[in-house]
């Protein structure tokens, strides 16, 4: 009997039968609910199912009327022209998914198209990745890439690959190694060890095609070879996988990493390296896949012989990896040990290669063009060979201490450096789904991983982000794995198109982001202006001395284009124990008394200012006077304009100045050169300035020179100083004021300008015109809020590195004749204005300065109301991103922005501290310059540490748009440092010490000091 049977025949008794009814019925009460609730269970899951299976009916109507709501929100929040075609477009949607319904089409992919149809606020950056998360869904679920032949894939890949490397190609000469290829392989030279007898040769072919100058189509090796490596990775991949989208993913992932997309558009020995790496992979693979002892195992065997072999005669560092060969061959066919016969082949195959090394010696016989001068014999030959002169670099820094554990840190940044972190996290999936089901390839391609780690964290050399390189191989086979391994968690097919489109829209974000770095690069031609300049203004019959960096391409113009063979180009080499900064000095003064002819030099270093020579301008380089120069320059834009001071009646003549450009951007500069002469015998030490000033008299850029050796000029000799005046970020469009002067400074601190005739203490040169920038600022908080009719807020920075002060940095798209006038509130109040005259179209940086205690800002356009939520108006201002903590965004030239400072100090004498600094990338960097960290006070001595960034791991001209870079400096404290002390931060070329690379803050530039302070820092 049922339990509602019951129910019923206690409505017929009375209320004492029921009441003692109730104990009994309690009792069983359990008993008959059980049934009733599976009843009821049984039937909501049956109206549940039910409902599902209608939505899954309207699932195309809902899937099409999403994407015309999102369609529709898009164009409303738009433009006006945006909002013409949005409802057109959301029409046609809606319409598709009626027909998608009807023919009984799968559209469920457009689903996540809701989430922005539902999303509160307008983000446009949110609307684009789900627009291209769809999309890529859409591709992986319906484009039948399984039924293509594998070859097809391959010929997509590696056609794409070699179309974007060609488009972003270096155009013309390169400096350094770059330059010495594009020397070696035209003229079939000799390059540094270990000679590169494999690139140079195949350099050479490249060389001899028809098409461009020469140094673009050795340029070209880079690309064919870059494009050859992307698709092995990808058919890697996919053997490892078994997915083509895996392969994809792979090929893709390291196509656009960092370091591999420029070696892959440059004249450089490391693409080949990485192909050679990617080969052995490939083989590797399809090794451990194949039957021991079976034909396909053998010829596996043998390509893995081969690829090893090339890779090692190319460059020995990949023997590093035999041990991890050898295990893998092993591990496949262990009985291989106990069949000696089969050796034979693989190791004939394995030494042949090295057979193209007597191009070295045939060269060095024969008496190459270049780079042959130094074998002469045959010990030497096998020094060149065996890169003898490199070995106490290998493992220098193999000690148990602090700084080997900074090394490693550094490696990491590397890899962030070239896939970013959310790709490392997709690798780190794709390896462990390898430990799960690929245990021998997780092994093999670890062991690669973790050996070129080790290497280069040991290694003493610059730029080790290159020669990292082989590890990037094994990373981007994992993220093509980690495709797999989201389909094979996944047990819904609904969820695997999303996976893989997340990872391949990953892929494609760091590709974008880097794209229009390497655009710029690609139009980047400062190696070829420089060593013309130098070569085309440098006297008849002259002799340049000049680094490494610049050797190659003045080597390059005279050898290969046939340009002045009249100049001597001498390349300092390292001077033993001497530094640098004195062993110039000594060279210069021995050149001197030999030789009876015009001297240059590339590099200038402090010690120059006690040499009892004149130091001229000659482009970027200087010409050496030993005698003073009394001839006036004829191209120049005379003044004839005396200066007087009364504290020791000098009197000095500005006879006029040259000036390189009339029009800059903000974070450009300005070069001028200022023509002068004492009119007469200088008493004293004089600074000479120039100055950008605003409409308003404002100073808005600054840069200073001292001659300390004034009192040494003659009467009547001609001087040239140079000046390379960087424009700041938040410096807006329109007309300024270039002018100069000379002042006195005191010991007091005080400082005085020489006067005219007429009692000005500035001499005005000329007018600039600040244009916007054409390419968007580089941001920590970026945003999209755009203001109906207006501007389009871009981004927004915080600095707190003045103590006491907080500047915010706004980002602005603005349109043609436009002005701009923004308002900043706090609480409900205004606090600050800000504003930009009308000017052309592009992009604009305003700074406003607050007290540092200045939080929860908020801003408004005065005029212009913001486009919200589906495109409504917005009244009121917008709350800007939340300023946490101390920050920084302080520019510097115009380059890179310190965005974080991190100083571990002990707080007692003898122990080391750690001082971090976090640097962003503004632009792709062409120059290379020193990070210098200073910790100073009146009883604290103690040497700057003085680094190429990263431990000297990834130099300032590797880095492009975006690159986040953490740069450790690790200073010792002497035993009897005792007080407060100051940490300082100063950048500057690595060539031209003098040349400092500004803050582009005029808050700091007032205060006219070298170094930037940081942090107060106290020492017991």
């Amino acid at each position: 009997m049922s339990y509602y049977i019951h129910r019923a025949q206690m409505r017929n008794l009375s209320t004492d039968s029921q009441e003692r009814c109730q104990t009994g019925l309690s009792l069983g009460s359990c008993y008959f609910c059980i049934p009733a609730v599976y009843r009821v269970k049984s039937a909501s899951m049956r109206y549940t199912q039910l409902f599902w299976k209608r939505m899954a009916q309207q699932s195309n109507l809902l899937a099409g009327a999403g994407a015309g709501a999102f369609v529709l929100r898009i164009g409303l929040e738009s433009t006006a022209v945006g909002r013409l075609w949005s409802i057109p477009v959301a029409i046609l949607c809606l319409v598709g998914g009626v027909f998608a319904q009807r023919a009984a089409c799968s559209l469920e992919m457009l689903h996540l198209l809701w989430v922005y149809v539902l999303w509160p606020a307008a983000s446009p950056a949110l609307a684009t990745g789900l627009a291209a998360v769809v999309i890529a869904a859409l591709l992986v679920r319906y484009l039948p890439l399984e039924r293509l032949a594998t070859w097809i894939i391959d010929v997509i890949i590696g056609v794409g690959a070699l179309t974007l490397y060609v488009l972003t190609l270096a155009p013309t000469i390169l400096p350094a190694d770059s330059g010495e290829f594009q020397i070696v392989g035209p003229l079939l030279g000799v390059a540094h060890p270990p000679g590169y007898a494999m690139y140079t040769l195949l350099a050479r072919l490249f060389s001899l095609l028809p098409v461009g100058e020469i140094a673009w189509r050795v340029n070209l090796t880079g690309a064919v070879t870059g494009a050859l490596t992307v698709v092995i990775v990808g058919r890697t991949a996919r053997r490892i996988a078994g997915s083509s989208w895996a392969g994809i993913a792979a090929a893709t992932a390291l196509g656009v990493s960092t370091t591999f997309w420029a070696q892959s558009t440059t004249a450089n020995i490391r693409a080949l390296t990485v192909l050679f790496t990617a080969w052995c992979c490939d083989r590797l693979i399809a090794m451990l896949q194949s039957v021991p002892g079976s034909r396909a195992a053998r010829h596996a065997l043998l390509g893995l012989a081969l690829s090893f072999g090339l890779g090692v005669a190319h460059h020995s560092s990949l023997l590093f990896f035999a041990p991890v060969m050898v295990i893998g061959v092993l591990w496949h066919d262990p009985g291989i040990l106990k069949r000696p016969r089969e050796w034979a082949s693989p190791i004939l195959v394995f030494l042949m290669p090295f057979a193209l090394n007597l191009y070295i010696v045939i060269r060095a016989i024969t008496g190459a063009p270049f780079g042959a001068d130094n074998l002469t014999d045959v010990q030497r030959i096998l020094d060149h060979l065996s890169m003898r002169g490199f070995g106490g670099d290998m493992f220098a820094y193999l000690r148990l201490d602090r700084f080997l554990w900074e090394r490693f840190l550094t490696v990491g940044n590397m890899f962030s450096f070239q896939f970013g972190s959310v790709l490392l996290a997709v690798a780190g999936a794709g390896m462990l789904w390898l430990i799960w089901q690929k245990r021998q390839v997780a092994v093999l391609l670890g062991g690669i991983w973790a050996t070129m780690v080790f290497i280069v964290a040991t290694y003493r050399a610059p730029q080790s982000v290159e020669y990292l390189m082989p590890a990037y191989v094994p990373v981007a086979l994992c993220i093509g794995c980690a495709v797999v391994s989201g389909e094979k968690l996944s047990r819904k097919l609904y969820w695997r198109p999303f996976l893989t489109a997340l990872v391949l829209v990953s892929i494609l974000a760091l590709g974008r982001a880097n794209l229009l770095s390497y655009r710029l690069l690609h139009q980047d031609r400062s190696a070829r202006r420089y060593a013309e300049a130098v070569l085309n203004n440098a006297p008849p019959n002259a002799h340049i001395l000049t680094n490494w960096h610049w050797a190659t391409p003045l080597w390059y113009l005279q050898l290969v284009e046939g340009k002045r063979p009249d100049v001597t180009v001498e390349y300092i080499t390292p001077q033993g124990s001497t530094p640098m900064p004195y062993a110039w000095p000594q060279i210069i003064g021995r050149r001197l008394a030999e030789k009876k002819q015009p001297l240059i030099v590339t590099n200038y270093y402090p010690p120059y200012i006690d040499l009892p020579y004149r130091f001229e301008p000659l482009g970027d380089a200087f010409l050496v006077r030993d005698e003073p120069n009394m001839a006036i320059p004829v191209e120049m834009t005379r003044l004839d304009v005396d200066l007087s001071e009364d504290v020791y009646g000098g009197r000095i003549r500005i006879l006029g100045y040259r000036l390189y450009q009339d029009t800059a951007h903000p974070g450009g500069n300005v070069v001028v050169e200022l023509i002068w002469q004492p009119s007469e015998v200088l008493k004293r030490d004089y600074s000479f300035f120039v100055h950008l000033l605003g409409p308003d008299g404002v100073l808005l850029g600054q840069q200073d020179r001292r001659h300390w050796a004034a009192p040494g000029y003659r009467a009547g000799e001609v001087l040239i100083d140079r000046y390379d005046l960087p424009i700041a970020l938040h410096v807006v469009p329109g007309r300024y004021t270039l002018v100069a002067g000379v002042y006195m400074s005191f010991d007091d601190g005080t400082w005085q300008r020489m006067t005219t005739g007429s009692g000005h203490d500035v001499v005005h040169l000329a007018e600039i015109d600040i244009r916007s920038n054409d390419v968007p600022p580089v941001t920590r908080h970026p945003l999209q809020c755009r203001f109906v009719g207006g501007p389009t807020l871009i981004g927004v920075d915080y600095d707190d590195t003045l103590a006491g002060q907080r500047r915010v940095y706004t980002h602005w798209r603005v349109n043609a004749g436009q002005s701009l006038a923004i308002t900043f509130w706090q609480n409900g109040q205004p606090i600050a204005h800000a504003q930009a005259p009308a000017g052309q179209a592009g992009y604009i940086t305003l700074a406003t300065d607050f007290p540092s205690e200045a939080d929860n800002l908020a801003l408004s356009v005065d005029g212009h109301s913001m486009r919200g939520l589906w495109g409504l108006k917005r009244e009121g201002p917008i709350s800007l991103p939340h300023q946490r903590g101390h920050q920084h965004y302080l520019p510097f030239g115009g380059k890179l922005a310190l965005t974080g400072v991190d100083v571990q100090m002990h707080r007692s004498a003898g122990q080391q501290a750690r001082v971090a600094l976090s640097f962003l990338s503004l632009q792709p960097i062409v120059e290379d310059y020193v990070i210098s960290v200073n910790v100073r006070g009146e009883r604290i001595a103690v040497p700057p540490s003085d680094w190429v960034p990263a431990l000297g791991a990834i130099p300032t001209f590797k880095w492009i748009r975006g690159s986040q870079i953490t740069d450790v400096h690790l200073i010792d404290l002497p035993a009897d440092a005792q007080g407060q002390g100051e940490v300082a931060l100063g950048i500057y070329d690595a060539f031209v010490n003098t040349r400092a690379l500004q803050p582009l803050d005029e808050r700091f530039t007032r205060l006219g000091r070298p170094t930037v302070p940081l942090r107060i820092i106290t020492i017991n």
